[in-house]
């Protein structure tokens, strides 16, 4: 598991290694979605969760719009965070 705020590390991280699971943080990377495209390119099984705030709810729906595969309100994700990580980390 990696954290980014670069969008250039984040596309060089996903073209050197196989990525499963992308964790957009709405908050501070919000402008990633505008590049979605070619994140998925890079990565095409990619799966995209977005979360942020519930009361930013044009930030929300520009996130469905632009194809993360899963947006929720920061509250779910925190209650979901540990069966996310389950069902898309792998195993040790």
């Amino acid at each position: 598991m990696r954290c980014f705020s670069d969008l250039d590390q984040l596309a060089k991280q996903l073209s050197t290694e196989k990525v499963s699971l992308l964790l957009i943080d709405l908050s501070s990377m919000s402008n990633c979605l505008d590049e979605l495209p070619r994140l998925r390119e890079l990565a095409p099984k990619l799966t995209v969760i977005a979360f942020g705030s519930h009361v930013q709810t044009d930030l929300l729906k520009q996130a469905r719009k632009a194809g993360c595969n899963t947006v929720m309100p920061r509250s779910r994700f925190t209650n979901e965070l540990a069966n996310l990580l389950q069902e898309y980390l792998p195993t040790v």
